[in-house]
């Protein structure tokens, strides 16, 4: 084989050579030494041509002795190269053979250069799927933030189920990037590997987020807004501690589950982590409860809505006696500093007052002759008179409404205006001060008072009386109100 391999090129033109020598009838000697410079360099261990050709050619016989010298020379070499190269397959054949049963038991020791194109691409298949099968948490976290994003720069509509769904992708996002960051730390900390423990606490923090945060976008929708600081912090750890449970359980059996194959023996870490989570889910849940309702107070929560969630918080409003979108909104025009700790207060209070007045450290008396208005109903006769009378002359039904703050439950149409005094001989303390806001749930309407007029409680320190004991209608002094 040696010989076909490192001569091949010089012998297999010795043969044309012999056959030119051979066949011409000139130049022979010229000839025979272009014969003899081909085959230098041939090593004489493997084919000793070179000084066969020198003793043809030194030889004393006849040119036409040595072409058969030559001729012979020719057959010769011909059968030389014949089972040579027969050998050298056999050879070859026999290399080949013990390289593929070596490759084929000891597949992880043959060199790039030995492996087909078909074998490359088979392997390089076969790495991915080991890949993909070492690292599916981290194509699972990838695919579950990926969905996420898609889904919110789309939309996810409206209504319970929109709020689940968003709640789940925030989840998966924000806890995939929690969870990696730290996963990532405590495996250094550790003397581990960064990459290692991101991919575990990615996958975690993005599966818990994601059931943590529907559960928790869906009670925040069904429940509503928080109308007090107690009730904001009562149901925050309340969905906290079930958000976070649920989600540390769920989390639990999956990595139980990947880890061990089965779930045998699994009930006790998954109630643990439950139960953890549960506490540290109530704790977290109650304390941004309270943090969330004291920034909300601060600010026009509605006017940062999408019109579906403030169609949402006004239906609860108004389920909850509490007003609406509507009501809101003028306050806040009229009050920019108001919180919803004001506003609220204005609803249950209902009081005549505005914030901070103290009516019982603002008492007057009203002597004889001293007179006022009262607005009465169109069907109401002079001989009721109400309870509370205005300083000022009330111009019409709007000034009424909006400036003395009269709801429709307590007039239903403020058709009437008349003037009223004191009785002779009567002395009376009244609460004196200016007119404070109310909302009016009936009418969906804030009605905001006005801080310049005076009016009268007039009967505060008295239960059941006959008030025209003490006042007195003024004749000629009704009037319609337009």
């Amino acid at each position: 084989m040696a010989t076909i391999t490192l001569y091949k090129d010089k012998i297999n033109g010795v043969g044309s050579l012999l056959d030119n020598i051979i066949k011409s009838s000139n130049n022979f000697d010229t000839q025979l030494g272009t014969l003899k410079n081909t085959l230098q360099g041939v090593n004489s261990s493997n084919c000793n041509l070179q000084d066969t050709i020198d003793s043809i050619s030194s030889s004393s016989k006849s040119e036409k002795e040595k072409v058969e010298d030559l001729k012979k020379l020719n057959r010769k070499l011909t059968d030389f190269i014949t089972t040579t190269a027969r050998r050298d397959s056999s050879a070859r054949d026999q290399i080949n053979k013990k390289k593929k049963d070596f490759y084929t038991k000891y597949s992880y020791l043959k060199p790039e250069c030995e492996k087909s194109d078909l074998q490359k691409l088979v392997e390089g298949t076969m790495s991915v799927g080991e890949w993909c099968c070492k690292h599916w948490k981290l194509i699972a976290t990838v695919a579950l933030v990926a969905v996420a994003v898609v889904l919110l720069c789309t939309g996810v509509g409206s209504g319970l189920g929109a709020a689940i769904i968003a709640g789940a992708c925030w989840g998966a996002i924000f806890g995939a990037v929690i969870g990696g960051v730290a996963g990532g730390y405590n495996s250094v900390k550790n003397g581990g590997n960064f990459f290692e423990g991101f991919e575990n606490g990615a996958f975690d923090g993005a599966v818990g987020g994601a059931i943590g945060g529907a559960i928790t976008g869906g009670f925040s929708f069904a429940l509503g807004p928080a109308t007090t600081m107690l009730n904001s912090i009562a149901r925050s750890a309340g969905i906290g501690a079930l958000s976070s449970g649920t989600s540390n359980m769920c989390v639990t059996t999956i990595d139980y589950l990947a880890e061990h194959k089965t779930l045998n023996g699994a009930l006790d870490d998954i109630l643990i982590s439950g139960f953890s989570g549960a506490i540290s889910g109530g704790i977290m849940g109650g304390i941004t409860g309270g943090l969330q309702y004291k920034i909300s107070t601060k600010q026009n929560f509605i006017d940062q809505m999408s019109s579906e969630d403030a169609a949402r918080y006004d239906q609860y409003w108004k389920k909850n006696g509490i007003g609406s979108e509507k009501t809101w909104n003028e306050f806040r025009e009229c009050n920019p500093k108001g919180t919803i700790d004001d506003y609220l207060t204005i609803v249950r209070e209902q009081s005549p007052w505005p914030k901070g007045y103290d009516p019982n450290k603002n008492i007057i008396t009203l002597n004889e002759g001293d007179t006022f208005y009262m607005v009465l109903d169109s069907d109401q006769a002079f001989w009721e008179p109400g309870g509370f009378g205005l300083k000022e002359n009330v111009t019409d039904v709007s000034f009424a409404r909006n400036d003395m703050a009269i709801k429709y439950g307590w007039k239903k149409d403020c058709g009437l205006v008349a003037e009223y005094r004191i009785k002779p001989g009567i002395k009376l303390d009244v609460h004196a001060g200016p007119i404070g806001p109310q909302v009016d749930l009936g009418a969906d309407k804030y009605l905001p008072g006005n801080l310049e007029l005076t009016q009268y409680d007039l009967f505060h320190n008295f239960n059941a009386v006959n008030r025209l004991d003490y006042i007195e209608y003024v004749k000629g002094s009704l009037r319609k109100l337009k």
